[in-house]
């Protein structure tokens, strides 16, 4: 039992990642494999160097998984290629990945980390409070019937729509210039 709950708190690591109002981003620049996988899948995006691999290496190394990774890898790439990447443990090139969704995009190594610098970039110029919400909404598309992710939606868009990022970009776009967001 302690051994359960010792993993328990350490998977609270995905947890996190998941589910934290900030966007969360994996850049792979090698082996993702284990744990690691599942941390990378715990996160809302994912970009990976030409020469990156991913396994799961659960089966070969006699474990069933861990870290969230059953319950995500589905999810991003379906439950077939999960099954099949689970229960084989083949290697997936960084290419392969991109092609079934694992990954957003695929970049030469020397590229990676300026690319993902421009989406951090991207995503730091953005309202806060605006991307929580649809961060909220994302994961609640996850667990929750179609009538109750359009309920929480509504209520999450309406109160977005009072907030004081929300006027300040309106009034950015309308006097042509970047906005300026205080998370507000």
């Amino acid at each position: 039992e302690s051994q359960i709950g010792m993993l328990q708190h350490y998977e609270r690591t995905s947890r996190l990642l998941h589910e934290m109002p900030k966007v969360t981003i994996a850049a792979v620049n090698g082996a993702c494999a284990g744990a690691g996988l599942s941390w990378a899948l715990a996160t809302d995006l994912r970009y990976a160097a030409e020469s990156a691999k991913f396994v799961t290496a659960f089966a070969t190394a006699g474990l069933s998984g861990d870290f969230g990774g059953t319950w995500s890898l589905p999810r991003i790439v379906g439950s077939a290629r999960a099954r099949e990447m689970y229960l084989l443990s083949d290697r997936v090139t960084a290419e392969e990945a991109e092609r079934i969704g694992l990954v957003s995009k695929t970049v030469p190594d020397e590229e990676l980390m300026p690319h993902v610098r421009s989406i951090a970039d991207r995503l730091v110029a953005s309202a806060p409070v605006v991307l929580a919400r649809i961060k909220q909404n994302l994961n609640d598309s996850e667990d929750v019937s179609f009538a109750e992710a359009l309920n929480r939606e509504a209520d999450r868009h309406v109160r977005t729509g009072g907030s004081a990022d929300t006027r300040e970009a309106r009034l950015a776009f309308t006097e042509k210039r970047a906005p300026v967001f205080t998370g507000e």
